[in-house]
């Protein structure tokens, strides 16, 4: 009988890189899994999008990284100013 290897899809890595003096990138399989459901300019699926980084505490290990009001904050393709 031949082995078939299953693929398992990364839904819980998470990378934080500073880029600059006040951007950081935020990456990984948490971020592209979350991001796929998500239509950023529907108002409710951004407000989720906004509420699911809250609560699973994206948003306070970005602040750990270093991240402070004002600064940029990139993931995928999606751009944003950290407001506290």
């Amino acid at each position: 009988m031949e082995k078939q290897e299953l693929h398992v899809e990364d839904i819980t890595s998470l990378k934080i890189e500073k880029i600059d003096a006040h951007t950081y990138r935020v990456s990984g399989g948490y971020i592209q899994n979350l991001q796929r459901g998500i239509v950023f300019p529907d108002t409710a699926s951004n407000g989720y999008f906004q509420y699911r980084l809250e609560k699973d505490g994206i948003m306070d290990q970005i602040r750990q990284a270093g991240a402070v009001e004002g600064d940029t904050i990139c993931m995928g393709n999606l751009e944003f100013e950290l407001v506290d």
